[in-house]
C-alpha cells in the first residue's frame, strides 16, 4: 500500500504544469529546477559566485535586506511572489526610508530574484521604470501588463497597416525590445519547434522563446509572401 501511494503522488505530479515546465527545463539545460525559499536568501546571495568579494558590511547590510522582506511578505519561496507583492513593498520602503535606501533595497531584491529564480520563472520586480524631475531623485514606477481585452484592441488597431501589425504582435508575444524586434532573423525562428531563439541586446544572453500562436500566424504569413517573393 505504501508503494502503491507513492507511485500514485508520482504519476499526479507528473501531470501538472510545474513539473512539466521543470523536466522541459532540465531537458533544455541539463539542470534541475531549484526552488529557493525567501528565508534561504541571506545564506544564497552570500555564496553566489563574483569577481571581488564585497565588504562584511555590505553583506551585513543584504543580510537585514533580504529577512525584513522574508517577514513582511506572506510566501515561503522567491517564485511564489507576485509583480503586486513586489510593488507594494517597494512602495512601503519607499514611505519608511529615504528615497535612495528605497531604491538600493529595491534593486538588491530586483538582482537576487533574478540570480535564484528557477529558469523560466519572471522576476516580480522586473518592468520597474524610473521616472525624474526637479524636485524628485526618481521613483520606480511598476509597469501593468496588457490585459488580453487590451491587446485584442491593440491588434485590431493595428491590423490595418501591413507594415506595423506584425512588429506589434511581434512584440507583444515575445516581450522584446523595439531594437530586437527589428533585428530578428528567419535563422532566429524555428516553426518546426515552434521557438524563437535570440541574443537580447539588453543582457547579451541566449533566451528560447515559445512561439504563441497569433506570432505563429503572423510568421507563417510573412513565410508564404517570402517564397512566393512578395515585398
Amino acid at each position: 500500500k505504501a508503494e502503491l501511494k507513492k507511485l500514485q503522488v508520482k504519476w499526479r505530479e507528473k501531470g501538472r504544469a510545474e513539473h512539466l515546465t521543470a523536466r522541459l527545463i532540465e531537458a533544455k539545460t541539463g539542470r534541475k529546477l531549484e526552488y529557493v525559499k525567501l528565508s534561504e536568501l541571506p545564506e544564497r546571495w552570500r555564496r553566489i559566485g563574483r569577481e571581488g568579494q564585497p565588504g562584511e558590511p555590505w553583506l551585513k547590510w543584504c543580510d537585514t535586506v533580504f529577512r525584513r522582506f522574508a517577514e513582511t511578505v506572506p510566501c515561503t519561496y522567491l517564485h511564489e511572489v507576485s509583480p503586486d507583492q513586489a510593488s507594494t513593498y517597494s512602495a512601503s520602503l519607499r514611505q519608511d526610508f529615504s528615497r535612495k535606501t528605497a531604491r538600493g533595497a529595491t534593486q538588491l531584491l530586483k538582482s537576487a530574484f533574478s540570480r535564484l529564480l528557477p529558469l523560466g520563472t519572471s522576476n516580480p520586480f522586473e518592468g520597474g521604470i524610473v521616472r525624474k524631475n526637479d524636485k524628485s531623485e526618481g521613483d520606480t514606477v511598476h509597469r501593468r501588463p496588457f490585459t488580453a481585452e487590451e491587446l485584442a484592441v491593440l491588434f485590431e488597431a493595428a491590423r490595418p497597416d501591413p507594415f506595423l501589425y506584425p512588429l506589434v504582435v511581434t512584440a507583444a508575444c515575445t516581450g522584446l525590445r523595439r531594437g530586437d524586434v527589428c533585428r530578428l532573423r528567419w535563422k532566429d525562428i524555428d516553426l518546426r519547434n515552434n521557438v524563437i531563439t535570440v541574443k537580447t541586446s539588453k543582457t547579451g544572453s541566449n533566451v528560447e522563446i515559445p512561439i504563441f500562436r497569433p506570432l505563429r500566424e503572423v510568421l507563417e504569413i510573412a513565410l508564404h509572401d517570402r517564397a512566393s517573393g512578395a515585398e
